[in-house]
């Protein structure tokens, strides 16, 4: 009598876990600005107590004392006070004031590299030093306000600007109700004394590219009128 074969079961399948993807670097030269850290250097660099600082600026020792130790990071409207009490533009706050390109000089700045600010609702990254007077500034913003209360009160600064959009959907604000409404492709271009502001619409936060030339070749992003005219008037 022949015994039949039977037929073993097929192995049942190992499930291979899969490894979780390395984590990604930082692009070298990735630089996230520390404003507690620029504020303690301001601070030193003027011999101001908290006290000082808080009655110059306006901004309470506890909100000041918060920012040095990276409690918490500005809304625009902190960094315009406390750049208006140091006698500064609110971009030399942020970064610094940048070393000018120099005569004939070649600037490149490479994707992911450079400096970053983000304060609530917006991130700043300029992309090069300004080159002196009557030279373009220009800056990538992006940008999380919805509303012009996020964005928070319309500003000016000097000069002219160019403005790109490079992702998302943009409204631009303008004084006395005026605004446009801005697609990825579509540009503006302004006297900037005009107070303006940015609201991002849709689903993604918008991001675009602002180019400023302004006689002092600043980029003096929500200073108002009387902030700049105090600040030229230290100067002299």
């Amino acid at each position: 009598m022949t015994r039949k074969k039977t037929r073993q079961p097929p192995p049942k399948s190992r499930l291979v876990q899969s490894k979780p993807p390395p984590p990604v670097a930082e692009p070298a030269g990735h630089e996230v600005v520390s404003f507690g850290a620029r504020l303690r250097e301001l601070r030193k660099r003027m011999g101001w107590t908290l006290q000082k600082a808080s009655e110059v600026t306006g901004v309470p020792i506890a909100t000041l004392s918060r920012i040095a130790n990276e409690k918490v990071s500005p809304t625009l409207d902190i960094v315009m006070r406390i750049a208006r009490g140091f006698n500064m533009s609110p971009s030399d706050f942020i970064f610094s004031p940048p070393k000018p390109l120099g005569e004939r000089t070649i600037s490149i700045s490479r994707a992911g590299q450079g400096r970053f600010a983000e304060i609530p609702n917006l991130i700043y990254h300029p992309l090069h030093s300004s080159g002196g007077p009557n030279s373009p500034v220009a800056v990538l913003v992006t940008l999380f306000a919805r509303r012009a209360e996020e964005y928070g009160p319309l500003t000016s600064h000097p000069g002219e600007e160019f403005l790109y959009v490079l992702d998302g959907t943009l409204e631009v604000l303008f004084e006395g109700g005026v605004s446009h409404t801005l697609e990825p492709g579509d540009s503006l271009q302004f006297h900037s004394d005009i107070r303006h502001g940015y609201i991002s619409k849709g689903a993604r936060q918008a991001k675009f590219l602002i180019v400023t030339v302004s006689r002092n070749g600043e980029f003096d992003f929500g200073m108002r009128e009387d902030d700049r005219s105090r600040r030229e008037g230290a100067r002299q």
